[in-house]
């Protein structure tokens, strides 16, 4: 974290992943950028009426439990997807036990 910031370097670890196709696709960069909402559904029905529809939706079973997780193609807006969360990891989640 810097700041109010989590910077995320994503290093693929197979040639199948998302992050694997776009580094030989388009190289190094900014895959996404990620944003927490307490809005999460009305965040992504606002994308879907803008023609910014899903790539790829899941909840993530790491770290942080039932945070629910959606990439959207906001590439003609941003050149980057987006990726929408509930809430912010380390707010009302709390980390499972190491």
């Amino acid at each position: 974290m810097i700041g109010r910031v989590q910077w995320e370097l994503i290093q693929p670890l197979d040639d199948t992943s998302i992050f694997a196709q776009f580094l030989a696709e388009k190289g190094e960069g900014v895959h996404h950028i990620a944003v927490g909402t307490t809005n999460y559904e009305e965040v992504l029905a606002a994308e879907a009426k803008r023609g910014n529809g899903l790539v790829m939706n899941c909840e993530l079973d790491g770290r942080f439990r039932g945070i629910k997780v959606s990439y959207l193609n906001t590439q003609r807006d941003l050149g980057v997807l987006l990726e929408v969360f509930n809430g912010t990891p380390g707010s009302a989640q709390k980390p499972d036990p190491a």
